[in-house]
């Protein structure tokens, strides 16, 4: 650092280390923990800060200074000029106004896009239905089975099912004391309430 870097941020660096302390202290908490002289010394000393950093620039001073005081004099500026709306504020303007300008940009994108989404549907809804082995390639062989899977029946089920009055399928008549068929043993855990299905007590 030269003797004419130096001799200039001595004489300056107070009021920078000054405006630089009430800045991070709007930026931590806001602008209202701010006093009121320092509300009134903020924009003088941005303006301050403004000035400093032409001359500096002007001048050709070390370039790590330049840095410094353009990123204190672009802080300042959005607490100086700023316009400061609150989130709810920012959120209801986007959902108002941003994001339906952002989609009219690209209605052409959004209905290709849809169009692509429907005939991706329309395609897999075709191969399932011509095929069904094609359910458990989209999606996967786990989920598959436990989509195709019959749960076992409870006891209660069970018993329900055997003191219900049945109608023979095959010859039509009305069975009050079914024959029920054998559970099907556990190496069979694909068994279904059809297992407790009764059987006409002529047969």
């Amino acid at each position: 650092m030269s003797a004419g870097s130096r001799s200039f941020r001595l004489a300056r660096e107070p009021e920078w280390r000054r405006l630089e302390d009430l800045l991070t202290l709007a930026e931590k908490k806001s602008v209202r923990a701010l006093g009121d002289d320092d509300l009134m010394a903020l924009p003088v000393l941005y303006r301050g800060a403004l000035s400093s950093l032409s001359v500096a620039r002007e001048t050709s001073l070390d370039l790590e200074l330049v840095t410094y005081l353009e990123g204190l004099c672009a802080r300042a500026y959005f607490f100086v000029y700023g316009v400061r709306t609150s989130p709810w504020r920012r959120l209801n303007a986007f959902f108002q106004h941003d994001w339906p300008a952002a989609v009219r940009s690209l209605w052409r994108e959004t209905i290709v896009s849809a169009l692509l989404f429907a005939a991706g549907i329309l395609a897999g809804f075709l191969l399932v239905a011509n095929d069904p082995s094609w359910f458990s390639a989209f999606i996967g062989e786990d989920m598959s089975r436990a989509a195709t899977s019959r749960p076992r029946p409870s006891i209660s089920e069970a018993r329900s099912m055997m003191a219900t009055r049945t109608t023979c399928s095959a010859c039509s008549r009305p069975s009050s004391s079914p024959t029920i068929r054998r559970w099907r043993s556990a190496a069979s855990p694909s068994a279904s309430l059809s297992a407790f299905q009764p059987a006409c007590s002529s047969s």
